[in-house]
């Protein structure tokens, strides 16, 4: 099987695989999320004291509050690279069907001129 054949089959799979762990990776990061946002509100004042810590809040309340619209994103890239790859394969097959009928109007040239040639040479040897 070759590479393009092998990963024409393999791409859908891979897509396919991927969705559940984008899907888990969102749900998480939203819970974590509001898990976050509960945090009393005397903590966050004692946080917001500490300067580093409170910027490691903010990133990662940041980050986690980004993560389900990455994680959509990264769905639909993925979706269209699963339709270039349909249209990849299905131009393939249409190349491949060309290329058959070239062969068969090859084959079926040679074949005549293979006969014309033969009765070319009869009609001459009978001269």
């Amino acid at each position: 099987m070759s590479k393009t054949t092998q990963s024409a089959k393999s791409t859908p799979f891979a897509v396919e695989d991927a969705k559940p762990i984008l899907e888990n990776l969102s749900a998480n990061a939203e819970s974590l999320h509001k898990l976050w946002k509960q945090i009393p509100e005397e903590t966050v004042t004692t946080i917001a004291n500490e300067p580093v810590i409170h910027r490691a809040l903010k990133q990662t309340l940041d980050f986690l509050n980004e993560v389900p619209d990455q994680t959509a994103a990264t769905q639909i890239y993925l979706t269209e690279i699963l339709a270039a790859q349909n249209f990849h394969d299905l131009t393939g097959q249409f190349v491949q069907r060309i290329l058959q009928t070239i062969e068969t109007i090859e084959r079926g040239n040679s074949t005549i001129v293979g006969r014309y040639s033969g009765q070319q040479r009869n009609s001459n040897q009978t001269e």
